[in-house]
């Protein structure tokens, strides 16, 4: 079954992300893709981090293929 919960926000709260995540199993997978030019990218997490105050939360997310490259090197 496909639940859709579109969030379009260049910034938001980390209890808005945990609200929006509530709705799933905590057992489910998470699959990243970034969106640009009507073409999707597979992505994974690269970091998790706390940087400051003004700043906040930052996901840092890598481009699956390179990836692949580092791995074939």
């Amino acid at each position: 079954m496909r639940v859709t919960n579109h969030i379009n926000k260049s910034k938001m709260k980390v209890k808005e992300l945990i609200e929006a995540l509530s709705y799933y199993d905590g057992d489910d997978n998470i699959t990243f893709y970034f969106l640009k030019n009507d073409t999707l990218t597979n992505c994974q997490v690269e970091d998790i981090s706390f940087y400051s105050d003004t700043m906040g939360v930052e996901f840092t997310i890598q481009d699956t293929s390179e990836v692949m490259e580092e791995v074939d090197v």
